[in-house]
């Protein structure tokens, strides 16, 4: 079963300019990248292969020798939650969660994995998800259902409203009581932003509504008002306002 949401109760305006940042993980060789690391302008945390955890090594490892061939894989790495082989077959490794996020809003993200399909996992719920804080905004999921073929691939995307960062993260209980996780590599993973920044007040166009949109959260101090990205409210984020404003929108 496959769900996507976008969470209304938590409102928000595009203030950020941001390219698509993405990765493949293709520049690494394969071997353990650290509790965080940063590939394509976006940076890894929080991973954990069961649920409550400390951080475990992220990690690249090759995958061309199962992976070649399938559209959805940019060779030659992907990424998993702990373990790596020097060969080329695919290492699907437990993960409960991780996070990612380039430092900007984005509204827009999309991950490609592949999951173990044996039984032990049937039934766990597997989700991206973008946050604003710690409210999720915006989901996707899907259910792990044991199937014939030794693995499984699935796409995760979420889109429409503007979030801060992105979690992957799995819920349930499978057959056999193992919880909160399943087998998975990941690969080409998108955060963007595809919306015009400068219209603030999200109507689809600019006019005078977005600049007092922009003034009245800079007054209640909003954090969404820090439209330069420096963490403070000044002078240079109406500045950098008024220049995406007057660059316009595609």
């Amino acid at each position: 079963m496959r769900t996507r949401h976008a969470v209304a109760f938590v409102p928000l305006a595009i203030v950020s300019i941001a390219l698509a940042d993405q990765t493949g993980f293709d520049e690494f060789e394969p071997g353990f990248l650290g509790t965080t690391f940063e590939s394509g302008g976006i940076t890894f945390s929080d991973n954990m292969q069961f649920r409550g955890e400390d951080p475990l090594l992220f990690a690249a490892t090759n995958c061309t020798g199962t992976f070649t061939g399938d559209p959805a894989f940019s060779p030659s790495n992907t990424m998993n939650s702990g373990l790596w082989t020097t060969g080329t077959s695919a290492w699907f490794v437990r993960s409960h969660q991780w996070i990612a996020t380039t430092g900007e809003l984005a509204d827009h993200a999309s991950v490609e994995l592949w999951y173990d399909s044996g039984a032990d996992w049937d039934g766990i719920e597997v989700y991206l998800e973008g946050l604003v804080g710690d409210n999720v905004v915006v989901f996707d999921s899907f259910t792990h259902r044991q199937t014939v073929p030794k693995y499984e691939h699935a796409r995760l995307e979420i889109s429409g409203v503007p979030f801060e960062r992105i979690r992957f993260i799995c819920r349930g209980v499978g057959p056999t009581g193992d919880r909160d996780g399943i087998l998975a590599c990941f690969d080409n993973v998108v955060i963007e932003m595809t919306a015009c920044a400068a219209d603030f007040d999200g109507d689809g166009e600019l006019t005078i509504f977005d600049f007092l949109a922009f003034q009245n959260a800079f007054d209640a101090m909003d954090p969404l008002a820090d439209f330069d990205g420096d963490g403070e409210l000044t002078i240079f984020d109406f500045l950098a306002f008024q220049n995406a404003f007057d660059a316009g929108c595609e």
